[in-house]
C-alpha cells in the first residue's frame, strides 16, 4: 500500500438534492412573499404620523415606523436569545 487512498467516485443521493432544492425554492418564495407584504404595507401607510420622542415632536411615515419597530424587535430578540446573562453557565 502506498499510503494514498484511491479516488472513489462521489456518490450523490438524489433525495437529498431534491430536498435541498425544494428548501431553497421555499426560502426564495418566503422571501418574495415577505418582500411583497412589506411593500404593500409601506405603500398603504405612507401618511406621516406625529411621534412625541423625549419632548420633541417628529413626523414619520407610519410604514417606516412599523418597519423600524419590527427590525428593532428582531434585533433585541436575537440579542436576548444569544446572550442570556441571567442563565447559569454550566
Amino acid at each position: 500500500m502506498s499510503g494514498e487512498e484511491p479516488d472513489l467516485p462521489a456518490t450523490t443521493d438524489s433525495a437529498s438534492e431534491d430536498k435541498t432544492s425544494l428548501l431553497g425554492k421555499l426560502r426564495i418564495g418566503a422571501l418574495l412573499v415577505t418582500a411583497a407584504v412589506i411593500l404593500i404595507v409601506a405603500t398603504l401607510n405612507w401618511k406621516p404620523v406625529p411621534i412625541d420622542l423625549m419632548g420633541q415632536e417628529i413626523n414619520v411615515s407610519l410604514s417606516l415606523l412599523v418597519i423600524l419597530t419590527f427590525f428593532c424587535g428582531i434585533i433585541i430578540g436575537f440579542l436576548l436569545a444569544r446572550f442570556r446573562p441571567w442563565r447559569k453557565h454550566e
